[in-house]
C-alpha cells in the first residue's frame, strides 16, 4: 500500500527536481561568450554593423538578456558565418529580423542585403537539420521534466485534477473579448 507523502516532502522533491533541471540543462548560463576559430578570411578588415545599437535595443527589449545570450552562445555560434562583421552582431541581426519581420531588402540599413541574405540562408537553410535536431532536443528537456509536472500538479491542482500535468490555454483571434467583460 502506498504511503501518504506530506506536502513538505513533495515540495522538497519539487525543489530538488528543479535544481537538477537547472544544473543539467541550464549550465550554459555559466559559460562565457563563445568564440569560434575563424574559417572565413575576408579581404577587408572587421566592420561594425551600421545602427547596431538600434538592433540591440529592439532585441533586448523584446527578448531580454537571457534568451539573447542563449541564442547567440548556444545556437548561433556553432558556425562561422560569411561576412566581415562581428559574429555576435550577425546573430543579433538574425534575431532582429525574426522579431521585427523585416524583409531582406529592409536589412540594408545595417549591412548589404546580399550579405544578410547569405548569412540568413546559411543559418536557416544550410544548417536547418542540425538546428531542428538541437532545438527539438532542448525544447523537450530544458523547461520541465515529468517529475516536476507530476509533483506540481499534485501540489497545485484542485482535488479532481491532481493527475493533470498540462494546461492548455488559447486565444481565438475571431472572438471579441471586450464583449465578455460587459
Amino acid at each position: 500500500m502506498p504511503r501518504n507523502i506530506s506536502t513538505a516532502e513533495l515540495e522538497d522533491v519539487l525543489k530538488t527536481a528543479k535544481r537538477e533541471l537547472v544544473e543539467q540543462e541550464w549550465e550554459c548560463l555559466n559559460n562565457t561568450w563563445a568564440s569560434l576559430p575563424q574559417t572565413h578570411f575576408h579581404r577587408t578588415r572587421l566592420k561594425s554593423v551600421k545602427n547596431i545599437e538600434d538592433v540591440k535595443t529592439i532585441v533586448f527589449n523584446a527578448l531580454g538578456i537571457m534568451p539573447t545570450f542563449i541564442f547567440l552562445n548556444e545556437i548561433f555560434h556553432k558556425y562561422d558565418y560569411i561576412g566581415p562583421y562581428r559574429a555576435i552582431e550577425k546573430g543579433l541581426l538574425i534575431l532582429y529580423q525574426l522579431i521585427t519581420g523585416a524583409t531582406i531588402p529592409a536589412m540594408e540599413k545595417f549591412i548589404p542585403s546580399s550579405m544578410f541574405q547569405k548569412i540568413s540562408h546559411e543559418f536557416w537553410i544550410t544548417h536547418m537539420d542540425e538546428l531542428d535536431t538541437y532545438l527539438d532536443m532542448k525544447l523537450k528537456s530544458m523547461f520541465s521534466l515529468p517529475i516536476i509536472r507530476t509533483v506540481s500538479a499534485h501540489l497545485n491542482n484542485l482535488d479532481d485534477f491532481k493527475g493533470i500535468t498540462m494546461y492548455l490555454d488559447g486565444y481565438d483571434n475571431q472572438v471579441d473579448y471586450s464583449l465578455l467583460r460587459q
